[in-house]
This record gives C-alpha cells, structure tokens and sequence, in this order.
C-alpha cells in the first residue's frame, strides 16, 4: 500500500508566497493613496474653512453698516476701498460704532483695517471692485451718491471668476443717535 504524504509541495508552496505578495504589495498601494487622498482633502477643507471665515468677516462687518450723520461720511465707498463705521468689528467689542475699512491691494486681496491694525483676508478668489446698489437697483461705483446720507441697500464685491459676493445691509439706511452716541457725548 502506497503512503499518501499530506503537506503542500515546494510548487504548491511559491505559488501560495506568490498570491500572497501580490495581495500585500496591492493593499498596502490602497492604504498609500488613501492617506495620499486623506492629506489633500484636509489641506483643502482647511482652506475653505479659512475662506468661508473670511467671508463670514466680510459679511458681518459690512452688514452692520452704521448710516451716514449729518455732519459727516462715515460711510464711503469706491472701487478699491469701503470705510465705513460698524456695530461688529472683528477686533473691537461687538455692539460699539467702530470706524473700518475693507480695501482692495494691487493682487485682488483683500485688507481689512480697525485703528491702526491690518488683516489680510483671503476669500478665494481676487477681488476685482466693490459696488453699491441704490434703491432704484442700481449698481455704481462709489458711494454716497449726493447729499442724502443714505446707505447703500447691497454691497457687492466683484470677483476674478466673475461671480460676486453680495452683502445685504441689515441696519437702518437713515441716520439716528444710539446709546454710546450719549455716552460719549457725540452729536
């Protein structure tokens, strides 16, 4: 009676290292583009973060515009630079009038000032201009337009990918005192 030996042979054996080289050297390629897909994705989201943020800036500041006095152009706007006073500043205490601008720097970025600070802020894109929308909906290039004293409805922030960037002003468009107006003794 022949004896069966049980047990792989040598050729049964390097095809079994084989096969399994092959699916090591195949999931250890799969866990180098993930991770390659992983970093890209979080450098990504973390620019985006950082642009919605500023936009988020931009939006409030500008939203909260404080209406033109009589005696003064607290708001001022051309192409290239809005200034403007602002119930939210982004480095002053919320709530108080604080005198800002946005401007516009020969690249398209853009610079956000309160007192004698500056930010850059980067939102994505190079900004072209800044328009201003009047009551009759129409666009024009600096603000005011004549001695009203009113407050643009819309602020818009013209774009390299020729999208815009709208900001509605959500503060009253004419002119009144407010507390801090009594406080520190301002007409």
């Amino acid at each position: 009676r022949p004896r069966h030996q049980r047990g792989l042979t040598l050729i049964e054996m390097l095809v079994v290292i084989v096969i399994t080289a092959l699916v090591a050297s195949l999931v250890v390629q799969g866990i180098g583009q993930g991770l390659g897909l992983f970093r890209r994705v979080s450098a990504d989201q973390g620019t985006i973060y950082r642009q919605l943020v500023s936009l988020e800036w931009l939006r409030q500041t500008v939203a909260t515009a404080v209406p033109n006095r009589a005696e003064s152009d607290e708001f001022i706007g051309t192409r290239e630079q809005l200034q403007m006073l602002t119930f939210r500043p982004l480095l002053g205490p919320e709530g108080v009038q604080t005198p800002i601008s946005w401007s516009i720097d020969g690249e398209g970025g853009l610079r956000y000032s309160e007192g004698d600070q500056s930010i850059d802020v980067d939102i994505g894109e190079a900004v072209l201009g800044i328009e201003y929308q009047d009551a009759d909906r129409a666009w024009h290039p600096r603000w005011p337009l004549d001695e009203s004293r009113l407050l643009p409805e819309r602020v818009r922030f013209l774009l390299a990918n020729e999208e815009t960037y709208l900001v509605s002003l959500v503060t009253q468009r004419v002119s009144f005192f407010y507390a801090d107006d009594l406080m520190f003794e301002r007409e």
